[in-house]
Order: structure tokens, then sequence, then C-alpha cells
């Protein structure tokens, strides 16, 4: 096991879950697709909304791939959990649309609680950066998993 999913363990944040159904995993991959689809619906009426939906699915698709290693996030921090633990179990390789999903993460916080405008421009990136993130996570698991195929 890598560190930090070590250190998010001992930290509360991380816990081993035994029984985490297909069914499960496959439901968050299924949402991740609904809340890009909204995201893409919002777009021209509502570029907060469809940045919001974007960073949702992506933090499903997030939710999907942990739970595909039978680790459940606690609530606390959840977010930042998540993009954590997503990103030291995808490889290198995957750094920088990681990066993205937590940059992604704080600028959703701030457009949240702080009111923080989010442009058109931004949100259509982050629909962009969504579609990516989703499709490399489906195949991240799909290459390590011996279950029948999530998508």
């Amino acid at each position: 096991m890598k560190k930090i999913l070590e250190n998010l363990i001992n930290d509360g944040l991380l816990q081993k879950e035994s029984g985490i159904k297909f069914d499960q995993i496959s439901r968050r991959l299924k949402r991740a697709l609904i809340d890009l689809n909204n995201s893409k619906l919002l777009l021209k009426t509502d570029s907060m909304g469809a940045y919001t939906m974007s960073y949702d699915a992506m933090l499903q698709a997030g939710i999907a791939l942990i739970l595909s290693l039978g680790y459940r996030p606690k609530v606390i921090n959840f977010h930042k959990t998540v993009t954590a633990a997503v990103g030291e179990i995808l490889d290198k390789n995957y750094s920088p649309i990681v990066k993205k999903f937590d940059q992604m993460r704080k600028s959703r916080h701030h457009a949240v609680y702080d009111a923080v405008i989010i442009s058109l421009s931004e949100a259509e990136v982050a629909i962009k950066t969504a579609q990516e993130f989703i499709k490399r996570v489906n195949y991240y698991m799909d290459e390590k998993s011996s279950q029948k195929k999530l998508l």
C-alpha cells in the first residue's frame, strides 16, 4: 500500500471496508456520467453550476476508484481525502489530471463558499477535464480489475 493511503488510514480519513459490491462502484461511475451530462446542459445558462457538476462528476469517479480497492473515505475532509487518495492510487502518468482535480476542488470551494465567479471558459475547461478524468479512472480500473467491465 502506498504511504499516503497509510497516512489517510492512520489519520482516520480512509477506512478499509469489506463487502463493497460491484454495483456500488458501478453506480458511482454511472452517477459521474450523469453529473457530467448535467454539467453540459448547464453550461450556457449557469457556468458556476456547470463547473460544480463537472467537479461532482470527478468526485464520483474518484470515490468509485477508492471503493474498487476496498476502501471508503470518511466524512471528515471528504473531498480532500478523495483527491489525495486518487493521487496516490493512480501512477505518475495520471499526475497532471489529478492536479487539475485538486485544483478544481479548491476552485469549487471558493465558488461555493466565497461566491467567487466562475467564467464560461473555466466551466468549459472543467467539463473537458472531467471527461478526461472519468475516462482515465475507468481505464485504470478496467486494467487493474479482474471484475467485469464497469462502464
